[in-house]
């Protein structure tokens, strides 16, 4: 089980400052990995591994 925790759901919106953040990221990643398409090849096999079953948002109030 994979659980990942958010401070806030605005922290799920849109920003095109935190994407571009992480497709610097990505691109880093791939450099280091030897390129764009053996990064690809690698991870083509992923849904050969993984089984995704579904996913849940929950909410937690914590009252002052």
């Amino acid at each position: 089980m994979l659980m990942v925790e958010y401070k806030n759901l605005g922290s799920l919106d849109p920003d095109p400052a935190r994407k571009a953040k992480w497709e610097a990221i990505r691109k880093e990643l791939d450099t280091a990995m030897g390129g764009e398409e053996k990064s690809k090849e690698m991870v083509k096999n992923y849904e050969n591994i993984r089984d995704m079953k579904g996913n849940k948002m929950m909410r937690v109030q914590i009252p002052k």
